[in-house]
């Protein structure tokens, strides 16, 4: 049997073989860092349009929103919030 000859590596491709990987690696971990910075943003603008806002100047036009919002919308905070002005 004749033998074969291995070709030998050359030391670019050994080295770009070696730090791909590492490259590789920090690279996932930039576009999760990024991910998770971006997505907070998003899930706290969410929660802070998704609540309804009642602008009122006195304490009686005040009482009369929070009761047409509780008609709608069944929620401890509102009810308490009722609670608390009516004292």
């Amino acid at each position: 049997m004749p033998a074969t000859t291995k070709k030998d590596t050359s030391p670019i491709s050994l080295s770009l073989l070696h730090f791909l990987p590492s490259i590789l690696l920090i690279g996932m971990i930039v576009v999760a860092v990024l991910s998770l910075g971006f997505g907070e943003k998003k899930t706290v603008l969410g929660v802070q349009t998704g609540m309804p806002q009642i602008r009122t100047l006195t304490i009686e036009d005040r009482i009369k929103e929070l009761s047409g919002v509780a008609s709608k919308v069944k929620s401890e905070a509102i009810t308490r919030a009722q609670q608390e002005l009516t004292k």
